[in-house]
Order: C-alpha cells, then sequence, then structure tokens
C-alpha cells in the first residue's frame, strides 16, 4: 500500500556537501558493501562519512544502480536518525525492520533532517517498513525524489512520527496530510505548551 500523503518531492539545485564512500567500508554499525548498506543496533551521530566515523547518520553514494539500505529486524538505530543518498541515477531503496528514532534534543542535519531521509537522483525510491520517530525536531520521514518524472514509493507498515510544537505546525500537518487528531511529542517546552493552549490548532 502507498502512502501519498507521505511523499515529498522537492527540486535541488546542486548536492550538499559530504563525501562518498568506497565499498567494504563499515560505519556506524552499518556495514556498506557495494551499494548496500546493512544498519544494526547504534547511535548515530548527526555527521555525514566518514567525519564522525564510526557513528555517521549519512551515507551517500555514487551509483547507476540502487542503493539498497536496510535496518535489520529487531535493530534500533537512535541518536540522530539514518540518512541515505544516491547522487547517481541508480535510486534508492530502504527497508526498515527494526527502528530509527532521533533523540529528544537532537536537530540532524546531516543528509537532511528527518529521523529518516532519503535522496535520490533518479531512479526509484522506495521505503518499506515503519516505526519511525522523530523526537527532536523535524520530520519522521522525508522522501526527496530529485529526477523529474522518477518515481517514490512509500509503504508504511508501522508509525511514522514527527514533531510539531506550534499551533501552525499542527494546522500545516492537518491541511497538507490530514493529520487528525494531533498528538503532542514528549518535547514541547513549558513555554510552547503555554502557547498552544492559548491558541489551539483548529
Amino acid at each position: 500500500k502507498t502512502t501519498p500523503g507521505l511523499r515529498r518531492v522537492e527540486k535541488l539545485a546542486a548536492a550538499a556537501g559530504g563525501s562518498l564512500m568506497t565499498p567494504g567500508e563499515a560505519r556506524a554499525d552499518c556495514t556498506l558493501n557495494g551499494p548496500t548498506v546493512v544498519c544494526n543496533t547504534t547511535t548515530t551521530t548527526n555527521t555525514t562519512h566518514p567525519a564522525g566515523q564510526p557513528n555517521d547518520r549519512a551515507y551517500q553514494v555514487l551509483e547507476g544502480s540502487p542503493l539498497n539500505a536496510s535496518v535489520t529486524p529487531g535493530s534500533s538505530v537512535t541518536g540522530q536518525g539514518l540518512a541515505f543518498s544516491n547522487l547517481g541515477d541508480g535510486g534508492v531503496s530502504v527497508v526498515n525492520d527494526g527502528t530509527i528514532t532521533v533523540d529528544a534534543g537532537n536537530a540532524p542535519t546531516a543528509g537532511g533532517t528527518a529521523a529518516l531521509s532519503i535522496v535520490a537522483n533518479g531512479g526509484v525510491l522506495s521505503y518499506a517498513g515503519g516505526a519511525i520517530t522523530n523526537n527532536g525536531s523535524g520530520n519522521g520521514l522525508d522522501a526527496i525524489q530529485n529526477g523529474g518524472n522518477d518515481t517514490i514509493d512509500i509503504n508504511v507498515n508501522g508509525a511514522v512520527q514527527g514533531a510539531a510544537t506550534s499551533a501552525d505546525a499542527i494546522n500545516f500537518y492537518r491541511e497538507q496530510f490530514g493529520v487528525v487528531p494531533a498528538v503532542l511529542p514528549r518535547v514541547p517546552s513549558m513555554e510552547q505548551a503555554r502557547r498552544l493552549s492559548d491558541r489551539p490548532p483548529r
């Protein structure tokens, strides 16, 4: 089942910084072998390989074939979440059989701002799985396809959660994606909670 409400397509003028990995390198309990990344339980940092090895959040490749990434069954990726991007035209496929979480107080930027950021510059961008939570700031899942008419296929079979700590943010998610009801995350400050109670969402 494809969930159109989670699709987000953006055009980027240029690829953002970062380094490319070479096959066979292991980072953040994620192992890269060719265009395949397999992640086990780990806590990531807000870095792009190779800056924060071995705990980088973001993994970039330049491939004409798909970047295949997976979180193994029962594994828990915490800290700053994960980001996968293929700067080539081969696409990206992510299968999440575990959990991906951005911890409270964290605001990831390496490779994107969501708990799971996926970027393709062509080919098929696909995601299957669930259990993605952003307890910090940002979305649960961002899927960005820069390949023009290429495909995004999102199949969520669990909860995907992001943080919304203002009436405007809650209204945005309600209007754009039909989110009802809104459940506040554990991260709003007392001041943010007061503002929400003074000016509730529509």
